[in-house]
């Protein structure tokens, strides 16, 4: 189903504009093609099972390019090797790191001229090449000079950001929550469109990615320099503002907070004492925490609410005709910064995945680990959700080849071709499992200039085009469920997400089958699926009606839920384990002390049922848990592993402590963790005691949908795929590896390290795109 906009319409009945005859409203048909001088239609439609980008009714390649750094002869290497979609920094206002020249020179002064000589470019390389405007929106410095109070204010009154980046340190911010600035932003953001609309190079832009915040991501003012927001006095009252929505009344507030002298026009943003505050455990309490908690869902409310007024403002000002995205979402990435996911604003994740006005979003891969064999490609955020939210996810492939500038490790940089080729397949045949897109982000110049490299990368071209002729469906029996919520109950320096996502990551894709990963509010919707197993991540706080919905759903499919650490520790009065119970099944106690910096798993069964568990798999963890929680035998509860001596006191005093356990409920297979990390191996087994097909006999880093395998190989020698049915496999990369007609299981040779990319057409469904 296509979204619809406020007003009803569908996307499909958006108008053109035309240029010079003043405006003219045209029905749009399937394949009409616009006549010289209109100006295109763009839209993410669903496609052979997909969300793709059309331009002017025909589906593209959305395989494409961006750059910080403009130039003919990068922009022509691109273009020879099939590339027609560019994207290039540019802004409306102002750009925070001065990647595109100023435009807002003072009150009424605009200069486009740097604009339009990168637009030039782009159609020299390629007369009939697309455009994608990267608009990064800030304020200039004469304006915030004529707006103190517009300006973002951090803790002790300091007006400047402590950004460490060569082209952003130490500059003043507009507040998110200044109404001033949003206006003048959605006239600056008009300004450009109806400039760029008046050029003759207008009629090849499709499209605006809406940036801002730190890195032009959208994350909030100071969540990466350990600097709290915002104090101005915009900030005030734009928070003051959102607490009169939410409560409605004083009495509403006084009662929330437990503070009798509280009122909704005198609130005050929470000090950074309050919102730093050690705590007897990782958790926020929310009776005597709750202002802060408050001013965490502020945050990401505040970022949400400014990022849709600018795309719904491009959305309104093109009369839908144009794309419009952005970057949002890191919830899974930004566990690596511990202290910076609360006050990131990217936290809204249901609400920003339904937005009309939206219809793509993107994220770098994941930068925890880029080697390959050892690392992995992973999207910082839930693809899986987005995608079937109609919205298309646009991988932003900015790993650093061999011939970029820096260090060896750098944003994944390897020393030679070879390295750079099975980073990059790789990065292909997760794009493609996923039914995404993707562009390649030269953001220094010359990353691609490599004949080899440019003649592998024509081939990924080919093969990103591919889905257009192909059904998109997806092969994932497994589903990684994360509840964005959690992170605004956690205090500032969160352990929690660190341990949960920034660790498990690498153990979900080595499981052998492939995962979705989808929001807590999309599973509980019935979203994708079915699911064989779930993987509950980070499900802290459950009311009855999403613990009654979760219970179905596992019922519904027969599957196996795998709940890990404080799965339902909160509810309606606060934290108790009774929640824990009455979500899981298992009777589940607080132990007496915290976990130390390695605490692990030791098995104690041998099997689940048929299937067999491993040897020892301790995990040890850098990052402390407090509360740490313990599950009872009995009841049906089998205990199949438990806390390592270095855990848990009680252990030297005499006995085991058990961590990891399984039982049946009706219908349903329930597995309770009492540790956020657990391993490929052991992750394997739960799997196939669920009864996922597993598609390599060990751990291996794999990608998979209905006709796209893809594995990066951890050890040297040779590798297996077993297919869930019959099927004709032919390797995409390395060509010729494999060349097969029907079978179920193919073995070849790979080093550790390297990348096979496989084009599968399964028996019962006929070849086509020419394969």
């Amino acid at each position: 189903m296509e979204t619809t906009y406020r007003d009803g319409d569908p996307r499909m009945r958006a108008w053109f504009r035309i240029l010079g005859l003043g405006v003219m409203l045209m029905a749009i048909g399937g394949t009409t093609s616009p006549r010289a001088g209109e100006l295109p239609l763009a839209q993410v439609k669903p496609h052979n099972g997909r969300p793709t980008l059309f331009i002017n009714g025909q589906p593209h390649n959305d395989f494409c390019t961006m750059t910080y750094h403009p130039g003919l002869s990068e922009f022509k290497e691109l273009a020879g090797i099939g590339i027609d979609l560019f994207s290039f920094s540019v802004t409306s206002d102002y750009s925070y790191y001065n990647l595109a020249s100023p435009v807002w020179k003072g009150p009424g002064e605009y200069d486009y001229s740097q604009i339009e000589e990168r637009a030039k470019l782009v159609l020299e390389a390629n007369p009939n090449a697309w455009i994608l405007l990267r608009v990064y929106v800030s304020a200039p410095p004469w304006w915030m000079d004529q707006h103190p109070g517009d300006v973002c204010t951090f803790e002790g009154g300091a007006t400047e950001m402590k950004d460490q980046r060569v082209r952003a340190a130490n500059k003043r911010v507009p507040s998110m929550a200044s109404e001033t600035w949003r206006a003048a932003t959605c006239d600056n953001l008009r300004r450009l469109i109806d400039h760029v609309q008046a050029q003759s190079w207008g009629s090849r832009v499709i499209g605006y990615h809406i940036a801002s915040g730190i890195t032009e991501e959208w994350m909030h003012w100071g969540c990466q320099s350990r600097q709290l927001a915002d104090y101005s006095q915009a900030g005030v009252a734009g928070y003051r503002a959102w607490l009169k929505a939410r409560y409605g009344s004083d009495g509403a507030l006084r009662e929330a907070w437990g503070d009798p002298a509280a009122t909704l026009d005198a609130a005050a943003v929470p000090t950074p004492e309050e919102r730093r505050a050690p705590g007897p455990t990782i958790f926020l309490d929310p009776a005597t925490n709750r202002k802060v908690i408050d001013y965490n869902y502020f945050l990401s409310d505040l970022v949400v609410d400014t990022l849709s007024l600018f795309t719904r403002t491009v959305k309104e000002k093109t009369n839908n005709t144009k794309l419009v995205g952005i970057f949002y979402g890191y919830i899974i990435e930004l566990s690596w910064e511990k202290f910076s996911i609360s006050q990131s604003g990217h936290l809204d994740i249901d609400r920003v995945f339904s937005l009309p006005s939206i219809d793509f979003i993107s994220s770098p891969s994941s930068y925890t680990d880029r080697r390959p064999g050892e690392g992995y490609s992973f999207f910082m955020s839930l693809s899986d959700s987005l995608r079937y939210h109609g919205k298309l996810w646009m991988d932003e492939n900015d790993y650093y080849t061999f011939k970029t500038r820096g260090a060896l490790g750098t944003f994944g940089k390897m020393p030679s071709l070879a390295g750079t080729l099975a980073q990059q397949w790789r990065e292909v045949g997760n794009v493609l499992a996923h039914g995404a897109g993707m562009w390649w982000f030269d953001m220094g110049g010359g990353w691609y200039s490599d004949p080899a490299l440019l003649a592998e990368m024509k081939r990924m071209h080919a093969e990103g085009g591919h889905p257009l002729d192909l059904p998109y469906e997806p092969a994932a029996q497994v589903a990684v469920v994360i509840d964005p919520r959690t992170p605004h109950y956690l205090r500032y320096e969160d352990t929690y997400h660190s341990i949960a996502h920034r660790f498990a990551k690498r153990e979900w894709l080595r499981m052998g089958a492939p995962i979705e990963m989808l929001s807590l509010a999309d599973y509980a919707a019935g979203v994708g699926g079915p699911y064989k197993m779930v993987i509950f991540t980070n499900l802290v706080k459950a009311t009855p009606a999403e613990r009654d919905a979760l219970r179905a759903r596992l019922s519904r499919d027969r599957a196996l839920a795998l709940w890990q650490y404080a799965s339902g520790y909160l509810g309606e009065k606060g934290y108790d384990p009774a929640g824990i119970r009455a979500l899981t099944g298992f009777d589940v106690k607080l132990l007496p002390e915290k976990a130390p910096e390695k605490a692990a798993l030791r098995l104690t069964a041998r099997a689940i049922g048929k299937v067999p568990l491993p040897g020892d798999l301790s995990f040890a963890m850098p990052l402390t848990l407090d509360p740490l929680f313990t599950v009872s035998p009995g009841n049906g509860t089998e205990i199949l592993g438990e806390y390592t001596a270095a855990t848990a006191a009680t252990v030297a005093a005499g006995g085991g402590v058990p961590s990891l356990a399984i039982k049946q409920e009706a219908g349903w297979t329930s597995v309770y963790s009492a540790l956020p990390v657990l391993s490929a191996e052991l992750l394997r087994a739960l799997a196939a005691t669920a009864g996922v097909h597993l598609y390599t006999p060990a751990p291996e880093t794999l990608y998979a949908s209905h006709n796209w395998v893809c594995i990066n190989a951890i050890d040297d020698g040779k590798h297996t795929i077993r297919l869930p049915g019959r099927a004709r496999v032919k390797s995409v990369y390395p060509p010729g590896l494999v060349d097969t007609e029907a079978t179920s299981e193919i073995e070849f040779p790979l080093a550790a390290g390297e990348t096979a990319l496989f084009f599968v057409t399964p028996e019962e469904t006929p070849s086509s795109g020419g394969r």
